[in-house]
């Protein structure tokens, strides 16, 4: 792939993720700020009150300049949340990773193929309520990290991406 193909394939792909992701919501679902305070052992009263923090309403929101929301490793994270809550947070992560060309804390949640033990289970799991098109577009991006990272040459970070392709998401289809 060209550097220009990849640009295409960028600008295309944001637009899917807006497309496909729009209505998502985190009604019902665990907060950002409650991934945090569970990661902490804090009291169901606690992660209750965490949550009244978080005042974003669409994951958009999260990828305004002012924002210091950063989905990379650290304390609570994609491995705190409840499937609605991953579906919510998906978006603007695979955002920022399209943007910067590399990973920014989401591949070893997307990466659950060649990891059959309970983990895996658990983020399969994660993985069912997003719709088809959904999928699709997470497929999608998958691959163009993979192209993204080669080009960029950090063959590591693909070999990464290019095993949650061949262990999960190349199965993705239309069905």
């Amino acid at each position: 792939m060209t550097h220009a193909e990849l640009e295409k394939e960028r600008a295309g792909l944001l637009e899917h993720i807006d497309a496909v992701f729009r209505d998502v919501s985190r009604a019902g679902g665990v907060s950002w700020s409650q991934a945090e305070a569970t990661d902490r052992c804090c009291s169901v009263d606690e992660v209750a009150r965490e949550g009244r923090e978080d005042t974003d309403h669409h994951w958009t929101e999260l990828l305004e300049e002012h924002r210091d929301w950063e989905p990379a490793p650290g304390l609570g994270g994609f491995s705190f949340l409840d499937p609605i809550g991953f579906r919510y947070y998906l978006p603007a992560a695979m955002v920022l990773c399209v943007r910067g060309g590399c990973d920014r804390g989401i591949l070893f949640h997307l990466a659950v193929g060649a990891r059959r033990h309970r983990g895996g289970q658990i983020m399969l799991r994660k993985f069912e309520i997003l719709t088809v098109p959904q999928r699709l577009c997470v497929r999608r991006f998958v691959a163009y990290m993979i192209e993204a990272t080669l080009m960029s040459g950090d063959e590591y970070e693909a070999e990464g991406w290019l095993d949650a392709f061949t262990d999960y998401w190349q199965s993705v289809s239309n069905q």
